[in-house]
C-alpha cells in the first residue's frame, strides 16, 4: 500500500481541524476536492475513515492508525527536508577574497556575474585591503585567497601570475612635458622618461598602498633628482588634482577608463618597462588542491582576462 504525501496531509489536516470546511481553507483547496480525495481513499482502503458526530468528523478505528502513522510520516520528510537543507548549506564554501581597492570596484560586479554563469551555487566574500594588511591576513587565516600587485611571487604561498601591470605617469594635456614623449611600436601610450619631469610636484598615494612601492621604484631609480611630492589615500582624487593643474599623477594602466571624464588627461608609460609587476593570485600551499579555491582562481582568470 502506498499512499503519497499530499494523501497523508490531507488526512491529517482533517484530523487536526475536526471539519472540511476549516481543513479546505488551511491547505488552499475547495471543499468538494477535499471530500472526493478522502472518498477516493476510503474506497482504495475499503475503510471508512471518518464518520460525523454533532457537525464534525472525527477518524474511525481505521483512520486513527492511518492517522497516527501519517504524521509520523510527514514529521520524518520535514526532518529529511531540514537535513538536506543543512548539508547544502555546509556544502556551498564562502571563500573570503581580498584585494586592493581600485580593483575590488573594477571586479565586483563581473566576477559575481561570472560566479553566478558559472554553474551550481558558489558563495563568496570579496573585501578590499592595502597591499600589506592583504598579505598579513592571508598569512594570519582572515583571507582564502588575494589579488595582489608584485615584483616575484609571494614566498611559501601557491601563485598563479595573470597579467603584466604597468605604471603610467598622468599629466595635464596643458604640461609641456607632453611634447617631449615618444611614440613607441605597438604600445597604446607614448613614454615619457621621468627625467623630463624634474622639479615637479608629484601626488603620491601612502605608502600603505599597493601603488606606493612602483611609485618610489620609478623616483628613486636615479632619473630624476629633485622633486616634491604630496600624499593622498585615493587615486580618484589624485586624478582630480591632476586635471585641474596640481600636480604629476600615477596610475595603473587599467584604470585610465575610470577617469575618461576627465577629458584634459593624457597617460605615458615611464620607467623600465621590461620590469612590470604582476598581477598575481596567492593562496596557502595547504589549498592548493582544494577544489573551490581552483574554481575562483579559473573564475577570476576569466574575470581578469575580460575586464582588464
Amino acid at each position: 500500500m502506498v499512499l503519497n504525501l499530499r494523501q497523508l496531509l490531507y488526512l491529517t489536516t482533517l484530523a487536526e481541524t475536526g471539519s472540511y470546511h476549516k481543513a479546505s481553507q488551511k491547505l488552499y483547496i475547495s471543499q468538494p476536492t477535499l471530500s472526493i480525495s478522502i472518498k477516493k481513499l476510503e474506497d482504495r482502503l475499503g475503510f471508512p475513515l471518518y464518520e460525523r458526530d454533532n457537525k464534525q468528523v472525527v477518524p474511525t478505528e481505521a483512520g486513527a492508525i492511518i492517522i497516527a502513522y501519517a504524521q509520523k510520516i510527514l514529521a520524518l520528510d520535514g526532518e529529511l527536508e531540514n537535513k538536506l537543507s543543512e548539508l547544502k548549506k555546509s556544502s556551498q564554501k564562502v571563500l573570503r577574497v581580498g584585494t586592493y581597492q581600485m580593483l575590488y570596484s573594477l571586479l565586483l560586479t563581473p566576477l559575481l556575474n561570472t560566479i553566478r554563469q558559472s554553474g551550481p551555487a558558489f558563495s563568496i566574500k570579496l573585501q578590499h585591503a592595502h597591499n600589506r594588511e592583504l598579505k598579513e591576513s592571508l598569512r594570519a587565516g582572515a583571507f582564502d585567497l588575494i589579488l595582489c600587485i608584485q615584483d616575484e611571487p609571494e614566498k611559501n604561498m601557491e601563485t598563479v601570475l595573470l597579467k603584466k601591470e604597468r605604471l603610467l605617469l598622468a599629466l595635464p594635456d596643458t604640461h609641456p612635458a607632453c611634447q617631449r614623449s615618444l611614440l613607441l611600436p605597438r604600445e597604446p601610450y607614448p613614454y615619457l622618461p621621468v627625467r623630463e619631469l624634474e622639479n615637479e610636484c608629484f601626488i603620491l598615494q601612502l605608502p600603505s598602498q599597493q601603488i606606493r612601492w612602483q611609485e618610489d621604484k620609478i623616483l628613486h631609480s636615479g632619473e630624476i633628482k629633485k622633486y616634491t611630492s604630496i600624499e593622498l589615500d585615493s587615486i580618484a582624487t589624485s586624478m582630480r588634482l591632476v586635471s585641474e593643474g596640481a600636480g604629476i599623477g600615477f596610475l595603473m594602466e587599467p584604470y585610465t577608463a575610470s577617469f575618461s571624464h576627465y577629458r584634459n588627461l593624457r597617460f605615458f608609460l615611464t620607467g623600465n618597462l621590461a620590469e612590470a609587476p604582476w598581477l598575481m593570485v596567492c593562496y596557502p600551499k595547504r589549498s592548493r588542491k582544494n577544489p573551490h579555491i581552483l574554481r575562483i582562481v579559473r573564475l577570476l582568470k576569466k574575470t581578469i582576462d575580460d575586464i582588464l
